[in-house]
């Protein structure tokens, strides 16, 4: 796999070269099959290109990974929905705070993303409040 990072590196303008191995390398210690892996980190190089601040997004981007309940389970949602990752770049891109958040809560990017970033109406909130109390 270190072919991989390598390319990843050489593909893009680290500031500290060292940090982004590290992080790139992590990402690739979570157990994520080499197929989905190397998909994935195409597309990260594709989406990452895109950003001035290349080391902060990925440094959140590993952050979130380990967060999650499941790295496998999130690369599988970017290969059925690649446009998730530019959207999740793109905030990390936005906002520490919101990256912060996120990674805090790797959940509530999905609902980021099912509703692109619109607020939710209050009756569906209730309803779903209401339906969590009498499930208790």
């Amino acid at each position: 796999m270190n072919h991989a990072i390598e390319s990843v590196l050489s593909s893009l303008r680290f500031a500290d070269e060292e940090q982004a191995q590290q992080s790139l390398q992590q990402i690739t210690e979570l157990g994520i099959p080499t197929d989905l892996l190397e998909g994935f980190l195409e597309q990260l190089v594709r989406e990452l290109a895109k950003f001035s601040e290349q080391d902060r997004v990925l440094t959140s981007l590993h952050r979130f990974l380990d967060s999650s309940r499941s790295p496998l389970s999130f690369l599988g949602l970017l290969e059925r929905e690649p446009d998730a990752l530019g959207t999740l770049l793109q905030l990390f891109s936005t906002s520490q705070y919101v990256a912060d958040l996120l990674i805090r809560d790797p959940d509530a990017f999905d609902i980021v993303r099912l509703t692109d970033g619109q607020p939710v109406a209050r009756s569906i909130l209730r309803d779903e409040i209401l339906a969590e109390v009498r499930a208790i």
